[in-house]
């Protein structure tokens, strides 16, 4: 082969493996780039794995597993969907995660406020419900700290739902607004703002997962509100009607200003329950619909208790009303028992306790009733048959 030949042969090869490099080049980079848009920091190198996890020690001493498999797709249509991974875990730094602190909802967040300009923050929001009965500043026994509720206990991220009625609107706002995912992100955010975003059943739920813990209602010293759900308005919201009062409705209500990170005790003058504000609250004051509209002052304060104890009978009651308090007595505080007896409170508890047992025992006696008749009418049927088998008439 000649030289020029030779030459051309190596200039081929050289030029194929210089548009091979090209190739493997670009699609490198392009798939660096979209991998960089989908999840900028690899987080879910490892968080796209479903059983990724450990089991810690809770505070009762029992082993229990945390999830930290993240859905990608689920979680770019969250609330936080937005958000970067360190935007709120900003202590995790190295492989592998070790001594990750909890999430602190008052750090500022990555957007502006677009009322002030200043970095948004959940910090008046952190800082009221410090300062609620649900709060360390708030609560009168910060020694049961880990009692009280967290910002993710009650607040999960998520995903936002917006009717074909709210998302009719994207063609008026694409008509300024060019990025059409943007807009859409902002009428889902506009439109969940706006709704109410748990139905009264799981209010009820979320609140009875302390407020019926004994041990825990012992600790601060509170009645068990196991009798919510035997009133009037409990049994409606059973039955799935949203238009009565769930918890939020009457121990914090818009209408005189709370919020559901402003609850205070019915001690306090501003609380919604207290005695000087329950008229308001069975009115639903400066609400949006009425409840009691013309609720009187006897109205709202005819019962002390709206949902009992849950006691079965006087001693049982008046058993859960023990408090432990301090009682002065010649100048000096001394600790010591005081029992807290409303007879009337008592009285409605017999009542609906005896209405339950003999309900309970009506029932016994007629399915026990229909059982027997039946087993006795099963054997002279089966006696019946033993006769004609045997020829006997």
């Amino acid at each position: 082969m000649s030289c020029a030949g030779v030459y051309k042969r190596l200039k081929l090869k050289k030029m194929k493996n210089i548009i091979i490099f090209t190739l493997t080049a670009f699609f490198i980079i392009t798939f660096a780039v979209l991998l960089h848009a989908a999840d900028e920091e690899n987080c879910l190198m490892c968080h796209k794995y479903s059983g990724m996890g450990r089991f810690e020690s809770g505070p009762d001493g029992k082993g229990k597993k945390r999830v930290f498999f993240v859905n990608e797709d689920i979680f770019k249509n969250t609330v936080h969907g937005n958000l970067r991974c360190k935007n709120c875990h900003t202590d995790v730094d190295k492989l592998p995660h070790t001594g990750v602190k909890k999430v602190n909802c008052a750090q500022n967040c990555h957007i502006k406020d677009p009322s002030s300009g200043r970095e948004f923050s959940h910090k008046r929001i952190v800082d009221t419900l410090e300062k609620s009965i649900h709060g360390v500043k708030g609560t009168k026994h910060p020694e049961y700290k880990d009692d009280l509720p967290t910002c993710t206990y009650c607040h999960k991220n998520p995903v936002y739902i917006t009717s074909a009625e709210g998302l009719k609107f994207l063609n008026i706002c694409g008509q300024c607004h060019e990025k059409q995912n943007w807009a859409k992100r902002f009428i889902k955010h506009q439109y969940y703002r706006m709704i109410k975003r748990r139905p009264s059943k799981e209010v009820v739920t979320l609140c009875s997962s302390c407020h019926q813990d004994s041990s825990k209602m012992a600790r601060h010293k509170l009645d068990i509100a196991i009798g919510f759900r035997d009133t009037f308005h409990g049994k409606a919201i059973e039955y799935g009607n949203e238009d009565v009062a769930n918890c939020l409705n009457c121990h914090a209500p818009r209408g005189i200003g709370l919020t559901p990170h402003s609850i205070v005790s019915k001690t306090d003058p501003l609380s919604s329950v207290n005695a000087a504000n329950r008229q308001k609250t069975c009115q639903n004051y400066g609400g949006t619909g009425g409840c009691h509209p013309g609720a009187t002052k006897e109205f709202a304060l005819g019962r002390q208790k709206i949902h009992a104890s849950g006691a079965k009978n006087t001693e049982e009651f008046l058993k859960a009303a023990v408090y432990d308090v301090s009682l002065t007595k010649g100048g000096k505080k001394q600790s010591g028992n005081k029992k807290v007896n409303n007879p009337d409170e008592s009285f409605r508890e017999n009542v609906v306790f005896w209405i339950n047992t003999i309900y309970k025992i009506a029932i016994a006696v007629v399915i026990g009733g229909m059982i027997i008749h039946q087993m006795l009418d099963f054997i002279a049927v089966a006696r019946e048959r033993r006769r004609n088998s045997h020829g006997l008439l």
